[in-house]
């Protein structure tokens, strides 16, 4: 049944009263300390633009969840985050010694991005685009496989590191995969493999599941719930990042229906912005131990954190170029070439938040590297507008087409189950390190659909208008 689709005037100006003038006046009249902060203005004119645009995405006629991640980010990294601690005076603990004189060029050029994204993203819409080129419908038999293959490969990995060591702190089960695979490359592709491989499958046992009682037929459990358990085994709050782990919750929670109707949408997107700030910083607890670790600190002071580092890495990486110039891609060929082991080419590049703490001399190396900087470090504000406009364009055209097959079939696709949320990993970087990730959900998620479309019975569904 197709949903008919409505517009939310209300919802809109709620978000845009809340984000582009309740949060701005409430963090500047609890940031108050007397600095004359000229640079951390520009961060109001980022919440203000970025609120406006976010509050248009969620209270349009469709559910946009890619572009509404995107924003959510920009939101909270690039305008709350640096203002509070530009207001405060206070740089994130993992990222010392900013150069100031580089703060108005990093937020005019996150301004310059985001605009550039909305471009892409305007020029993203198509006006006819067959629900054919769309998979929609999963193979059961392709499903099935790809859970057992996971569940060998979780079996291989447990016997070779441990089955307890799926339930050491982060930090020693990082040491517990190095002390098994030392090269870096293999363990990225190693983890990846393992955990995107398992959160597709449990994804597509799922709507699988959601077909059987459709049909009013009995489904298969034993396999979807080993597949499961497999997965919250593998990926748990102990040993995974907490960006990792978040991305496995909400893909569940979006393939059981969390942006089902408009209604649904709207709900998810306008509380994302008090979880990312409240629950955030705390989701980190087991990093270092097995014992929580939680710091009540208040959502102000979280914001001057190592958690909210992106902008201040978009000041390193303007630094970093003044100095040394542009890397003309060599950090995307690294990118591109993840895959590679270090064995066979030492001088690999490294992943992009290291290369600019190694450069500012940080101890803690394992840093962010907003989209922002990949681009810029790569090819300057050129390849900053031509990335980010592609951005745009690629976002609104993936968000259009889970439209498509929303209202069509009422089901979610497996990519746009998982996709969105795992956006967050690839918007904060290092691209290096969300590369191994990236490829495993595309290649598992073609894997899971792509038999599904070639034998559906394709049916003549278009968008003859696409609401702009």
């Amino acid at each position: 049944m197709r949903q008919r689709a409505e517009s939310s005037p209300l919802t809109a100006i709620i978000l845009v009263v809340s984000l582009g003038g309740f949060v701005p006046i409430w963090l500047t009249t609890t940031t108050d300390n007397g600095l004359d902060n000229v640079s951390a203005w520009l961060h109001v004119l980022i919440m203000g633009i970025v609120g406006i645009r976010f509050s248009w995405v969620v209270s349009g006629r469709t559910r946009r969840l890619y572009e509404m991640i995107f924003w959510l980010f920009t939101y909270i990294f690039m305008g709350m985050a640096p203002y509070v601690q530009q207001r405060l005076g206070i740089e994130p603990s993992t990222t010392l010694n900013l150069d100031s004189n580089f703060y108005d060029a990093a937020a005019i050029m996150v301004l310059i991005g985001s605009f550039a994204v909305m471009l892409g993203s305007h020029f993203g819409i198509h006006k006819k685009i067959l629900v054919a080129s769309i998979p929609r419908v999963i193979s059961q038999a392709r499903a099935n496989i790809l859970s057992i293959g996971a569940i060998f490969l979780f079996l291989y990995v447990g016997l070779k590191i441990g089955f307890g060591s799926f339930f050491l702190n982060r930090s020693d089960y990082v040491l517990a995969r190095m002390s098994a695979w030392p090269d870096s490359s293999i363990t990225a592709m190693v983890t990846g493999g393992l955990n995107m491989s398992l959160l597709v499958a449990v994804v597509a046992q799922i709507q699988l599941r959601k077909n059987y009682k459709a049909l009013g037929t009995p489904a298969p459990r034993f396999l979807p719930a080993i597949t499961t358990l497999a997965l919250f085994i593998a990926v748990n709050p102990f040993n995974s990042p907490r960006y990792v782990f978040g991305t496995v919750i909400l893909a569940i929670f979006a393939t059981l229906g969390a942006s089902a109707t408009l209604i649904r949408y709207r709900i998810f997107s306008a509380s994302a912005i008090v979880g990312m700030v409240l629950v955030f910083p705390l989701a980190d607890a087991f990093r270092r131990s097995s014992t929580a670790n939680i710091r009540d600190q208040g959502p102000i002071m979280a914001l001057t954190s190592g958690d909210f580092d992106a902008f201040a890495q978009i000041v390193n990486t303007l630094d970093f170029v003044s100095s040394n110039g542009i890397l003309w891609g060599r950090q995307f060929i690294g990118v591109i070439l993840f895959w590679m082991p270090r064995s066979f080419w030492p001088e690999k590049p490294i992943d992009t938040g290291t290369v600019l703490a190694e450069y500012k001399g940080y101890a803690y190396q394992n840093l962010s590297s907003p989209i922002w900087s990949e681009l810029f470090i790569n090819g300057g504000w050129v390849a900053l507008v031509i990335g980010m406009f592609l951005i745009g364009y690629y976002l609104r055209r993936l968000d259009q087409k889970t439209e498509i097959a929303l209202v069509s079939s009422a089901g979610l696709p497996i990519l746009a189950s998982i996709l969105p949320f795992y956006l967050l990993i690839i918007l904060r970087g290092s691209l290096l390190n969300a590369a191994s990730y990236f490829l495993v959900i595309i290649l598992c998620s073609w894997f899971v659909t792509r038999k599904a479309v070639l034998i559906e019975s394709l049916r003549p569904f278009a968008i003859s208008r696409a609401p702009r």
